[in-house]
């Protein structure tokens, strides 16, 4: 493999060419580093120049382009969990990614164009107008493809992958943050405060949450959770820690 990966990189790719269903935390313990190292590994993976991904041919991939959406590192970072790499298309290359362009406009000149847009009122009715276009759409004959795409999708079944779990997928589409926890047993996520438990304590830790709903945040730790909570600043300064003792000067001797 004569490109420039690293030593941790180079496993991963060897690992996910023999067996391309080895998922994130399987490969952190063949290769015996952190789940957290192999993320990185996947983002580092993708950062490559186009003539190493030519070694990445035979993995699952995502090939997106370079909208902001596209080019963050959450998802990059969740690409990494579900063992898959993200790889972006040359800039300003339309032909690159024509299949799904060709969609797009065909979506839009046989459906979009065709809806009456004043007989329709709310986000669920369009959305249901949309799912049996897809509906008819896939289960359709294509001339290109000689069957339907749902036909075409269910020869291909072998080779896709299923989740371990519906809560391990969820938990793999979290965003996640490392932050060190504070003294006072809480950390601070866009400038609000939270308190953790205080086994954590001037410690760095990773958070798993969904942006709109951090009410179900928490710390994720040798694969278990540990809820936290909007500080109540109240509560938070009459909470007794089990902090490190603090050094009485006034007892210590020494030479004046």
């Amino acid at each position: 493999m004569n490109v420039d990966l690293n030593k941790t990189e180079k496993k991963v790719v060897s690992l996910l060419i023999e067996d391309s269903e080895y998922t994130s935390d399987e490969l952190a313990i063949k290769i015996g580093v952190t789940k957290r190292t192999i993320e990185r590994a996947f983002i580092s993976l993708q950062n490559k120049k186009i003539k190493e991904r030519t070694f990445l041919s035979s993995l699952f991939r995502i090939i997106q382009n370079f909208g902001c959406s596209y080019s963050n590192e959450q998802l990059s970072l969740i690409c990494g969990s579900i063992g898959t790499v993200l790889l972006h298309t040359k800039i300003r290359d339309g032909a690159s990614k024509a299949k799904i362009e060709r969609q797009f406009r065909t979506l839009k000149e046989t459906w979009l164009y065709t809806l009456d847009l004043d007989s329709i009122t709310t986000l669920a009715q369009f959305n249901r107008l949309l799912k049996d276009y897809m509906r008819t759409y896939n289960t359709s004959v294509h001339s290109g493809i000689g069957t339907t795409p749902m036909e075409r999708y269910q020869q291909t079944r072998s080779s896709i992958r299923s989740p371990k779990s519906r809560e391990w997928l969820e938990e793999c589409f979290l965003n996640r943050i490392t932050r060190k926890v504070n003294k006072d047993s809480t950390v601070s996520i866009d400038k609000v405060s939270y308190d953790v438990p205080m086994q954590f304590i001037s410690s760095k830790v990773e958070i798993r949450f969904l942006p709109d709903d951090m009410s179900s945040a928490f710390i994720l730790y040798e694969g278990e959770h540990y809820p936290i909570r909007p500080t109540d600043k109240n509560e938070n300064c009459r909470t007794k820690r089990n902090n490190t003792p603090s050094i009485d000067y006034s007892r210590i001797g020494g030479e004046s």
